[in-house]
C-alpha cells in the first residue's frame, strides 16, 4: 500500500510538472493548436490517474 501511495504522489507531481512545462511552451511561443493538443493529453492523462487512484483508496 505504501507504494502505491509513493508512486500515487509521484505521477500528481509528474502531472504538475507537465502542466508547467505546457504553459512555459505556451508562454514560449507554441501555437494554439498544438498547445490545445499538449493539454487534450496532459488531461486525458491526469483523468485516468485520479479515475485509478480513487479505485485503489476507496
Amino acid at each position: 500500500m505504501k507504494t502505491t501511495k509513493l508512486f500515487s504522489r509521484f505521477m500528481t507531481l509528474f502531472l504538475l510538472l507537465l502542466f508547467g512545462f505546457a504553459l512555459g511552451a505556451k508562454s514560449a511561443g507554441l501555437e494554439s493548436s498544438q498547445f490545445a493538443v499538449l493539454m487534450s493529453v496532459i488531461a486525458v492523462i491526469s483523468f485516468v490517474h485520479f479515475k485509478m487512484i480513487r479505485k485503489k483508496f476507496a
